[in-house]
């Protein structure tokens, strides 16, 4: 179905920056590559702790009944203090025994900072908030500062039917004579479908500026269009210039950009409508999905995606309207904080209490190893020097989450912000397998990261864990930026150690992160996140040693509506299998021999063959990556 174009998109009719400019980045989605987001407030020990336990309890079964009856409270009252004293003495050689204590035991960090009875009456609090909300959206808000990760376990006949219908596109990949695999993974992570493989080449794929393509005639436009064009790099000026990695120098203030922002590639999302009974339509192809051969997981991902959107609009409106203000700690009580002192005598002699009284032993140096930075002095002091524990607000309070305020069920798409609405989305849609077998029994964590660059403008992400068997628990931790005016410690050192575990000298360069928690990735649930945290795979491996496992999943990435990108409604199928096999071929003769065919594609530079574009997706995956490494607070990302 030939469609009218839509309008301007950034590299084809606009200039690629657009939003990424002061002026338009206030109006967009903020992203954590330019760091137009952070914690804020930046999240305490004491509130990580009350995360993780609002986190646990809503893992259990029948939790909102639980938290709205005294019994139920109660139950969880004597497990989580009890809790809470396990920890103390497992400090001095004790062990944590298992049930819910076992499945808690995130619920305080390291550092111990205890669990106060102030702080399960807050938790409560906002749990049976939470748990009315749940009971008419099958929705929770976990994790939430000052945005939210959002959790709905679906139905197993949901689930099953899922999975039934990705077992074709499944062996599919696991048969093809070039598998997947993603790189740096031994192997264990099959991208059934990726939208890395064939994206926009500017300089070489060919666009349409006449018309947008449908599912229905996508084919036939294979091998048509113009070249898009190359993105040049700006003349920098005689001594004020910045060398980028992408060939050519720009002018400094044009650095930032081309730091977070590919000249050379993006991610080609598929167009989808949203009709009036709130139900998703995909309206133009999943790049390296064929429309017709698997046609039938087009509806899968579909289907998905209507479980999606509420809590996408949920997630997009929380993190553009969510005030600043919504906190559980007072900020006022963090500054006024006391310090216990558990060397009276040593102080005493020494005119008071103060780092300085600390004397280094035989052998010992007067500074920690390089990874903190921090004087032996300061380490001492926040040790036996402990700052006393916030208290939580109790009593009438603004919630502080993502809660039935920003659930909007009703179609199509509404922003709480301005009241604009479209009934249209792009996406970008990636299925993976983790295969385990006795011979790599184990998958081992990634390294942080976020999806895309600043091209694919993601604003969220929906992960649907549709599958697995013989594995362990399997969680994705989530990790935020955080900025040195909300870490309420006043360059203390030993108050950043006990309040918030920073240590103070990271707070004087780049901005800290934060890790807020994790979520568990259990068969039939749907997690949805916003793409200012970056997040990671926890480890796992087979429970039985002796035979194969697995995890497989969904994955949905939504980009920002307010910033559409060129699209596959924007550029026939570049996919040379798929002319060769399937497409009419308006641009060659179907009577030639398909060697032929292959030479007059080759001539064209698009389509292009399989063995090619695995290469372009790996220098591109490395060169993503690579980019991110300079980047304050995202040194340690890299990109999906």
């Amino acid at each position: 179905m030939v469609t009218a174009v839509s309008g301007p998109r950034p590299g084809l009719g606009l200039d690629i920056k657009t939003y990424t400019q002061e002026g338009q980045r206030q109006k967009v989605f903020p992203l954590a590559l330019l760091g137009d987001w952070a914690l804020n407030p930046a999240p305490t020990l004491r509130e990580r702790a009350m995360l993780t336990f609002m986190n646990n309890v809503t893992d259990m079964p029948g939790w909102d009944d639980k938290v709205l009856s005294d019994e139920g409270v109660r139950e969880l009252e004597v497990e989580q203090l009890e809790l809470a004293g396990l920890v103390e003495r497992e400090n001095h050689g004790e062990r944590r025994s298992g049930g819910f204590q076992e499945k808690a035991q995130a619920s305080l960090p390291e550092d111990s900072c205890g669990f106060s009875a102030a702080m399960f009456e807050a938790c409560i609090a906002e749990l049976q908030h939470k748990a009315r909300d749940f009971k008419y959206t099958d929705i929770v808000g976990v994790l939430d500062v000052n945005a939210a990760i959002l959790k709905k376990d679906t139905s197993e006949e949901f689930r099953l039917s899922i999975a039934e219908s990705l077992k074709g596109v499944e062996k599919e990949a696991l048969d093809h004579a070039i598998k997947n695999w993603q790189p740096n993974h031994n192997e264990t992570l099959l991208k059934v479908v990726q939208p890395v493989l064939y994206p926009l080449l500017f300089g070489r794929t060919r666009v349409l500026t006449d018309r947008e393509l449908g599912l229905a005639d996508c084919l036939d436009a294979v091998g048509s269009g113009r070249v898009i064009d190359s993105v040049m790099p700006i003349p920098c000026e005689d001594g004020d210039h910045y060398s980028n990695q992408l060939g050519g120098a720009v002018r400094s203030e044009d650095a930032a950009y081309w730091t977070e922002l590919s000249r050379k590639n993006q991610w080609l999302p598929a167009e989808v409508a949203v009709d009036a009974e709130g139900k998703a339509h995909i309206t133009s192809y999943i790049n390296n999905l064929h429309p017709v051969a698997h046609a039938d997981v087009y509806h899968t991902v579909e289907r998905i995606l209507d479980q999606a959107l509420p809590m996408f609009s949920a997630t997009y409106n929380s993190v553009r309207t969510s005030p600043a203000d919504h906190v559980r700690f007072s900020i006022a009580d963090l500054a006024k904080l006391e310090r216990a002192c558990d060397t009276p005598d040593l102080c005493a002699s020494r005119g008071g209490c103060k780092p300085e009284n600390w004397t280094h032993g035989p052998g010992e140096g007067e500074v920690e190893p390089w990874f903190t930075g921090e004087p032996k002095t300061t380490e001492w002091f926040a040790r036996t020097h402990r700052v006393s524990q916030p208290e939580p607000i109790t009593g009438p309070q603004k919630s502080s989450y993502v809660g039935a305020e920003y659930f909007t069920t009703s179609p199509p798409w509404t922003t709480v912000e301005d009241e604009g609405r479209t009934n249209k989305l792009q996406i970008f849609v990636t299925v993976g397998n983790i295969l385990l077998t006795p011979e790599k029994p184990k998958y081992e964590t990634g390294q942080f990261h976020v999806e895309g660059l600043v091209n694919e403008r993601i604003c969220a992400s929906a992960i649907y864990y549709y599958d697995s068997d013989n594995i362990t628990e399997s969680r994705l931790l989530f990790d935020g930026a955080a900025v040195s005016d909300q870490i309420h410690c006043g360059g203390d050192g030993g108050k950043c150690r006990n309040l918030y575990d920073l240590y103070v000298q990271r707070l004087c360069g780049d901005p800290p992160s934060i890790t807020v928690g994790s979520v568990e990735s259990r068969p039939g649930r749907l997690v949805v996140f916003p793409n200012v945290f970056a997040h990671r795979v926890e480890p796992f491996e087979l429970k039985d040693k002796g035979r194969p496992g697995y995890r497989k999943v969904v994955g949905i990435f939504l980009v920002d509506p307010k910033t559409p990108i060129i699209s596959t409604a924007n550029v026939p199928p570049q996919q040379l299998h798929w002319a060769l096999d399937d497409s009419p071929l308006n641009v060659v003769d179907t009577k030639l021999p398909p060697e032929i065919s292959t030479l007059v594609y080759e001539d064209l530079g698009c389509p292009y063959n399989l063995q090619e574009a695995h290469k372009i997706s790996n220098d591109s995956m490395e060169y993503r990556s690579h980019r991110l490494k300079s980047l304050p607070y995202r040194g340690h990302m890299t990109v999906d």
